[in-house]
């Protein structure tokens, strides 16, 4: 299951399911590469993953993506973009203090990261430090 991390990096599949801390925005109808798509902003502790795989005859909708089952992506803010409208969603409590917007689009759908998560992203540069300065 690779966690994908990096801004640009993106997840495509039949089914996605995440969850963010803010409710998904909706922007509508845009026209993305060269289809016609539903755009959802979803931000604040970002986690999305693939729950079913697209058909190989499927053009994708975001061509550099990852396209295997359980990839997931960890961010503070993603696009996500959707060939239909209707998702299913509800709030959860994610912590005894926190609530969760949980989110899962049933159709064609990929989520793209536009902000890493700082903590992460920080993390990843400390381990490359540590690499290079024990060998």
């Amino acid at each position: 299951m690779p966690a994908h991390t990096e801004a640009n990096e993106a997840i495509e599949g039949g089914s996605i399911s995440g969850h963010s801390r803010d409710p998904l925005i909706n922007r509508g109808l845009k026209q993305y590469g060269n289809k016609e798509c539903y755009r959802f902003v979803a931000a604040f502790d970002v986690k999305a993953r693939i729950d079913d795989v697209l058909d190989e005859k499927i053009k994708k909708i975001e061509p550099n993506s990852c396209c295997k089952i359980d990839d997931t992506i960890i961010c503070e803010k993603a696009l996500i973009h959707s060939l239909k409208q209707r998702y299913n969603a509800r709030i959860d409590h994610a912590s005894a203090t926190h609530k969760a917007s949980i989110w899962k689009f049933p159709q064609q759908t990929t989520v793209k990261i536009t902000l890493e998560h700082a903590e992460i992203k920080n993390a990843i540069i400390i381990r490359k430090l540590n690499a290079t300065t024990s060998t």
